[in-house]
């Protein structure tokens, strides 16, 4: 859905749950997702006392921030003071798995990607999710963090099996080094991703 203010505003929330329909319940500090097999799961918010200890775990608030109806799968957002996380929730089961950021579709709308880089305290998302719409595929899904020094943005699709990306990095490998912008591609082979990129002035393989 599209937001035209505030995306984490509660009423964004409300509108979100009213389209999702009795499958999503909020009550207070409470949001409670229910999955065709009968079974049921509540996020439920930090209260204001245990935000007031500090620790970052301490402070969590959850939000409907999205639903993909095609698919059946919830978004939830799990805000922290100065981060947050990202879980795609299957309708079905419940199964969950956690992306760097909210995702889009491929154009078959066979993939739901997520790419994400920021050098603030929201530095623990940075990297590149992709994961198959059609959950019951979940261990095809890529998952990728960096370890060094690494700023991923999202370029765009070239059909459901590659995505292009742009990578700010390093390319010696030297942290003191010169910071270098060049294209990259996660693209799909014999079944599974592989990220590829490539150094300034270098031929691609």
């Amino acid at each position: 859905m599209s937001y035209e203010s505030n995306p984490f505003a509660p009423a964004q929330e409300s509108a979100c749950i009213a389209k999702v329909g009795a499958s999503v319940v909020r009550r207070g500090g409470a949001l409670r997702l229910k999955f065709n097999n009968g079974a049921s799961r509540t996020y439920t918010d930090s209260t204001a006392a245990a935000c007031k200890k500090g620790p970052y775990d301490n402070c969590k608030n959850y939000m409907l921030y999205d639903y993909f109806p095609e698919h059946g799968l919830f978004l939830v957002n799990v805000g922290y003071n100065e981060s947050q996380q990202w879980l795609l929730v299957s309708q079905k089961d419940g199964k969950q798995v956690q992306v760097v950021a909210q995702p889009g579709y491929s154009p078959g709308r066979k993939w739901l990607a997520s790419v994400y880089w920021t050098e603030g305290p929201d530095d623990g998302n940075n990297g590149v999710d992709i994961v198959p719409a059609n959950f019951d595929l979940i261990g095809s899904a890529f998952h990728y963090r960096p370890t060094e020094y690494e700023l991923w943005e999202d370029v765009g699709w070239d059909g459901d099996d590659r995505l292009l990306l742009n990578v700010t990095w390093h390319p010696g490998g030297d942290p003191t080094g010169e910071l270098a912008t060049w294209p990259a591609e996660a693209v799909r082979v014999m079944g599974a991703w592989r990220l590829n990129r490539w150094a300034p002035g270098s031929l691609r393989p």
